[in-house]
């Protein structure tokens, strides 16, 4: 099995998957190329058509799935705990609960797309609702002179993208840092 581009390399995060150790038919990779993460699963476990049935029946799933869930309670908590020390460290500029009403003149950082089965706008993605922008990423630089969140639509994407001379992600696969710091600073408990 493996991860294949062509004018990129691809940068391995991950080979494995929780389980049993010593099962040797699941295989797991995970790399980003280009800012997109792809996984690779592979498993041997069914009625591959046509062809003879096997018995093999994967160990690890039920471990995976709970890995998975475990993993958007942390993701989500930690980034509740961030959202609440925005609000209570600069409550004219952040507020700690969604809704329209709760954030006139405010922000409202979105933590809740954290969760398992939420779904967020992927980069580079029209949004589903009109009115709404391209999700378009931008480097800090850049951060001054956007005038809104749907400063670049369908029509206008292309020509913003066509202009642009570096990649504000292009370090974003190759810095690894913990979260265990910030955690501790701001009391966050693992759950």
């Amino acid at each position: 099995m493996a991860i294949l581009a062509r004018g990129a390399e691809p940068i391995e995060i991950r080979r494995g998957l929780p389980g049993d150790p010593t099962d040797k038919q699941a295989r797991y990779l995970e790399a980003a190329i280009g800012g997109v993460v792809v996984g690779c699963l592979y498993l041997p476990n069914g009625n591959p058509q046509p062809g003879p049935k096997f018995d093999y029946s994967w160990p690890g799933s039920s471990g995976c799935i709970a890995t998975q869930r475990r993993c958007c309670r942390q993701a989500k908590g930690f980034s509740q705990a961030i959202v609440q020390h925005l609000a209570k460290t600069i409550p004219s500029r952040f507020v700690a609960k969604s809704g329209p009403s709760n954030r006139v003149g405010k922000l409202f950082v979105d933590y809740l797309r954290n969760g398992h089965g939420a779904t967020t706008a992927a980069a580079f993605s029209a949004r589903a609702r009109p009115g709404m922008g391209v999700s378009i990423p931008v480097g800090w630089e850049d951060l001054p002179t956007l005038k809104s969140g749907s400063q670049w639509n369908v029509r206008t994407a292309r020509d913003h993208l066509s202009f642009q001379v570096s990649d504000p992600w292009a370090q974003y696969w190759k810095t690894r840092q913990g979260l265990a710091e910030a955690m501790k600073r701001l009391g966050y408990k693992r759950g």
